[in-house]
């Protein structure tokens, strides 16, 4: 599978590899090896994906991938199919390219590939034909197989190649049988069966008698990398989430326009809004803006596209605090400015009497509290049912947050849960906030009304530092807790 930044375009992917990796002259690596790889035309062309439209073809894609790992000075290079997905002749091309790399760059080029063309089996300089179940049926050069596989057939009575075919085709099909019935001479001359076997049964005390076989036991001293220091990963990491976003800025604007058509809608429900009017219109409002936060947030870490890339360079030993603090900063962006686009129509025809900065305040922590969520829920569900887990948990923090049906009064009967909810729902404490905002503006005549409706839901009137303090510990502790998922959920796909 191919895993890269799709949205980067190819010399700005190897620059950012190259400063992951603490590389030198990181201008001259890269250089040399877009050269190396006949990418130098296309090195400013956008990655894509195969399964979307880009500026390059897959033949150039495949290169790419290498390309990722040799900037990074690799001395041994591992492949997964290489020639998957490409034609025959782009394949061998592909395949001709690691051959020079090889040779040129002194690197060792391991590869797994299917039914190779004669031309690229041509190519290898060692061979290992692997039977079913991963045993090995042989081990050597080409030319050492061709002999290997005529020296063995009188014990399998297998049929020899036909004319002209590829020794490729002809030994896949041959170790892909499952067992030969083989036969053994006696010293008398009677001929008797065998027990069953396999090509890969007489391998391995044939391969103990070879001189020259890769002996794979052998140990060599281990360098572990460089690299640079969590807050340099986080500087680099923040600048290429930024760079992404401007580069996808049509989703941000459809964001932005999405919060505005719904701070519009709702503030023609409620135009000229009153403080009892207050309380339902929290309610709706609550879940709107939680919907709009935790969907927002699930595409930081949820997304199909996003996670592959996670993996593979938390492999190559990105520092996974630093890559969360760079995505989760980024969206600070988000969280300053959806209130802006939410307020604008919705305080204009609402109308209340509090000032635009309280209402800013409380949504900015609400939004940050929303996020935290948001980021828990793309970790803990599949990228299918997160966005409906979303909803569902708007959902329950609206019905926690109190309303003429169910009071935060009426929770506090249920002796642990009913608080407990409460106490966790960002919508109570952002219900509440507004209302603080709003009743603190009436005069002292109004107070026995103001009381009455405090007391619905049990509010304060002072009580605005506890309202975001709560919110933005809810926001942390989310984050926390998603930062905790991250690095220690699903490990086997991170390594």
């Amino acid at each position: 599978m191919d895993m890269r930044s799709e949205d980067s375009t190819i010399s700005y992917a190897a620059f950012c590899i190259c400063m992951m990796r603490c590389v030198l002259d990181l201008l001259a690596q890269v250089t040399e090896i877009e050269e190396l790889l006949s990418l130098d035309t296309v090195k400013d062309h956008i990655v894509g994906s195969p399964d979307s439209q880009g500026q390059i073809s897959g033949g150039q894609r495949k290169r790419v991938n290498i390309g990722m790992e040799l900037v990074a000075d690799t001395s041994i290079l591992f492949l997964d199919e290489p020639t998957s997905g490409l034609d025959s002749t782009t394949g061998k091309d592909v395949i001709e390219l690691l051959k020079c790399v090889a040779k040129v760059g002194n690197v060792t080029v391991v590869l797994v590939i299917h039914q190779p063309r004669y031309d690229i089996f041509e190519l290898f300089d060692d061979l290992i034909l692997l039977e079913r179940g991963g045993r090995i049926a042989f081990q050597g050069s080409p030319d050492q197989a061709h002999d290997y596989f005529k020296k063995i057939q009188p014990r399998f009575d297998f049929d020899d190649p036909p004319a002209h075919s590829n020794p490729a085709d002809y030994y896949l099909d041959t170790i892909s049988e499952r067992v030969f019935y083989s036969q053994e001479q006696k010293d008398d001359g009677c001929v008797t069966d065998r027990e069953t076997e396999t090509i890969a049964d007489v391998w391995v005390p044939t391969a103990a008698k070879t001189e020259n076989h890769l002996d794979m036991r052998q140990t060599s001293t281990f360098v572990p990398e460089a690299r640079p220091l969590a807050l340099l990963q986080f500087l680099y990491l923040l600048h290429r989430q930024f760079l992404l976003l401007m580069k996808t800025w049509y989703v941000f604007g459809l964001d932005m326009f999405l919060v505005l058509l719904a701070g519009g809608v709702l503030g023609a429900i409620y135009n000229e809004i009153t403080l009892r009017a207050l309380l339902v219109a929290n309610i709706t409002s609550g879940v709107a803006i939680g919907l709009t936060g935790m969907i927002t947030a699930i595409r930081t870490f949820g997304s199909p596209q996003i996670r592959p890339v996670f993996w593979r360079e938390s492999a190559a030993g990105v520092n996974r605090v630093a890559y969360f603090c760079a995505c989760a900063s980024l969206q600070l962006l988000h969280i300053f400015i959806f209130p802006v686009f939410f307020l604008s129509l919705f305080y204009t025809l609402t109308g209340p009497a509090a000032a635009f900065g309280g209402y800013y305040t409380v949504f900015i922590f609400t939004y940050w509290a929303v996020f935290g969520i948001g980021y828990v829920l793309s970790l803990v569900f599949h990228p299918d049912n997160s966005k409906l887990a979303a909803v569902v948990v708007g959902l329950i923090a609206s019905v926690m947050a109190g309303s003429s049906n169910t009071s935060l009064c009426k929770l506090k009967k249920y002796t642990f849960f009913g608080p407990a909810a409460s106490t966790l729902s960002y919508h109570r404490w952002y219900a509440e906030g507004n209302f603080e905002l709003e009743a603190n503006t009436y005069p002292p005549v109004s107070s026995y009304d103001v009381e009455l409706l405090a007391g619905v839901n049990d509010y304060s009137l002072n009580n605005m530092s506890t309202v975001l303090g709560v919110l933005f510990a809810i926001g942390l502790g989310c984050r926390i807790i998603a930062l905790l998922l991250l690095m220690f959920t699903r490990r086997g796909e991170q390594k």
